[in-house]
């Protein structure tokens, strides 16, 4: 199918539009056009395809390295797809710069080539609309959510079905049933962009843990799911303490306030935006206490953006410079900027009371903060009933909840399936007796309401793993962690009825690997702040990655082939040297002939082969070859070989035979 004009250049064009590098696209544009101006094309071996495939090759797996290293999984699975075009660029260049136009299959497939390394061409392609198709997936992973990107795809698409139409069709009728399916298309297009954020968000909860991104609007928790727990052991966060730090540290990320099983949910809790400090780098939460804890927050962030993670009563931010920040009235801050990684100090009173305008934005409670879901408020009645909540005091009650999860009730990541009829909660609470974090906050929760007090379901991390290697605290996937915050005296406090053995029992579950995964997140950690605080990073970095491959490619397509020839001339001449009869002159007389277009064939004799010439060129006698011939067998194949007049008689005929025919080989 013949591909339109300057379609491959709209094509790269529209990938650098939507994946905002603009200038690369341009270039990309110009480089793939320039074989319009360039008047001889190469002369590419089916070897040197294959030589710049596999450059492609190692060009993609160095990327997908570098992203992986630095961002960590799963992001760069869209980031990969989204450098693709650059990546097989040279191999689009190669076949539009070359003599046939067209690329082997023998490049693209290890199967079909030589195992002696000479690569034939075992059939052709086209690698120009599989390109241009890699665009556009491509453009789509930038996720700009933008009406131009499906504007554009619907352009491209015409643009080179109008070029492969049936000339049946006039376009008066093409054009409408275009614009049909691009409509129908469009209703699809809608449709699959909600699908991909439900299934990326599923995706990063299930390859990260299902802790390590944070929804400020709602929590899906693992409430009534059946079999054992597992997370992962990554590390997330890293905390420096300038001074003493109380542990367990609660670094908080999230707050909820209506339960409907098995989701918290933050009702009405709109964000709206913190000013920055004039020097773009501090924010103010409140005043700063008497005697205020400061602490450096390492933690990294998805294409930019991320949820804090913010000790109890954070009343400043320092040295996070953002485009943007807000929080909603529940405490959660969420942030936007540039780069991977976010390294921040947060100064607050380490204490866990708190008051409305110090925690991250908390307010005052609200009638969700005392609703109890109709599911489990059987249950929930009946113990609050059996430990007299109602009508203690605060400091009672939180008292008489913690006691009673203390001496009943123990942690387990493992659920055995639940009675039938009873809800997960209420099943851990009347039977079980046994679960993870989530279901001891969202109880503990729920029993404080029916106490009348309001109380919120929170999220974040517990920090008290200190690591060496790094000479700091770090947070695991595994070491997320909810409790609850309680109304107590005019203030939020954090209150966590999680028994104290669940940090052992989840350290206890840790891979026997972790040590070498906790040395190459070092590593890449040191990297990303590296290239955080030197502005030449990101330069070295690609001169390392880039130059190694553009020596390769020098070396594979202009010095390895020329150079292993050359080493091919030398060991054949060597052997030639030590071959008997080597030196015949008949072999001057060969080459004559084969200049002026009577070369012998492989598998010719040479008695045949004379035979031909002297029949093809009526200028050749036949007879004073053959006696040469028979001398130069007896010279190559005769035990006894040539007397001295033998030889000297067969370099005189040669001398005489290529000095009559001198001018045949010119």
């Amino acid at each position: 199918m013949r591909v339109p004009p300057f379609f491959l250049a709209a094509s790269a064009l529209f990938w650098g539009w939507h994946v905002q590098l603009p200038v690369l696209g341009m270039a990309m544009a110009l480089a793939i056009e320039g074989r319009r101006v360039v008047d001889s094309r190469w002369r590419f071996t089916p070897s040197d395809f294959a030589r710049i495939a596999d450059l492609c090759t190692w060009a993609f797996v160095i990327v997908a390295g570098y992203l992986s290293f630095t961002r960590g999984m799963p992001i760069p699975v869209l980031e990969i797809f989204m450098w693709m075009p650059l990546a097989i660029l040279p191999l689009l260049l190669a076949q539009l710069y070359s003599e046939s136009g067209r690329l082997p299959l023998s490049a693209l497939f290890l199967m079909l080539r030589g195992g002696t390394g000479d690569t034939q061409r075992i059939g052709d392609v086209d690698l120009s609309y599989p390109f241009a198709a890699v665009c556009v997936l491509a453009a789509g992973t930038a996720n700009l959510r933008q009406d131009s990107y499906y504007g554009g795809l619907v352009l491209l698409c015409a643009w080179a079905l109008w070029h492969a139409r049936s000339p049946r069709y006039r376009w008066y009728v093409w054009a409408p049933l275009l614009a049909c399916a691009s409509l129908a298309g469009y209703a699809g297009h809608v449709g699959l962009n909600r699908l991909q954020g439900i299934v990326l968000e599923s995706a990063i909860e299930w390859l990260s843990g299902s802790s390590a991104r944070t929804d400020p609007y709602r929590s899906m928790t693992d409430i009534g799911y059946i079999g054992e727990l597992k997370q992962s052991d990554r590390i997330v966060l890293r905390v420096r303490a300038h001074g003493d730090l109380a542990l367990p540290l609660l670094l908080h990320r999230a707050s909820y306030d209506v339960y409907v099983s098995p989701s918290w949910i933050a009702r009405d809790a709109p964000f709206s935006a913190v000013a920055a400090e004039p020097d773009q780098s501090s924010w103010d939460f409140g005043p700063v206490p008497a005697a205020p804890v400061r602490i450096t927050i390492a933690e990294h962030l998805q294409r930019g953006k991320a949820v804090l993670s913010l000790p109890a009563g954070t009343a400043r931010i320092e040295r996070l410079a953002m485009q943007e920040m807000q929080r909603n009235r529940l405490g959660a801050v969420r942030v936007e900027g540039r780069g991977d990684l976010a390294v921040y100090d947060a100064v607050f009173a380490q204490r866990r009371a708190f008051g409305p305008r110090l925690g991250g934005g908390d307010d005052a409670p609200r009638d969700t903060d005392l609703r109890l879901p109709a599911l489990e408020a059987a249950a929930i009645a009946h113990i609050a009933d059996e430990l007299q909540l109602r009508g203690r005091t605060p400091q009672a009650a939180l008292a008489a909840v913690k006691d009673y999860f203390e001496r009943n009730f123990s942690y387990s990541t493992y659920q055995s399936a639940r009675r039938s009829g009873a809800t997960p909660l209420a099943d851990f609470l009347l039977r079980t007796r046994a679960g993870h974090c989530e279901y001891f906050a969202t109880a503990t929760t729920l029993l404080l309401r029916a106490a009348g007090i309001p109380a919120r379901y929170a999220t974040g991390f517990a920090v008290q793993e200190w690591s060496p290697l790094e000479g700091a605290y770090v947070a695991r996937v595994r070491h997320a962690h909810a409790w609850v915050r309680a109304w107590v005296d005019g203030r939020w406090i954090d209150f966590d009825t999680t028994p104290p053995a669940w940090f052992a029992v989840e350290a206890g579950e840790a891979s026997v690997l972790q040590p070498i995964a906790d040395l190459w997140a070092w590593v890449a950690y040191r990297y990303s702040r590296w290239q955080d605080e030197d502005p030449a990073a990101r330069a070295i970095t690609a001169a390392v990655l880039i130059v190694p491959l553009a020596l390769i490619l020098i070396w594979r397509l202009l010095l390895r082939q020329p150079l292993a020839a050359a080493r091919a001339r030398r060991e054949a001449a060597a052997v030639a040297h030590d071959r008997p009869g080597a030196d015949s002159e008949f072999y001057r007389v060969e080459a004559v002939l084969a200049r002026a277009g009577c070369a012998r064939a492989r598998d010719e004799a040479l008695s045949a082969w004379l035979t031909r010439v002297a029949r093809e060129r009526g200028d050749i006698a036949l007879e004073p070859l053959a006696r040469m011939l028979r001398l130069h067998y007896r010279y190559r194949f005769d035990p006894r070989g040539l007397s001295a007049t033998e030889r000297a008689a067969l370099s005189a005929q040669a001398r005489d035979w290529l000095a009559a025919h001198a001018r045949i080989g010119r």
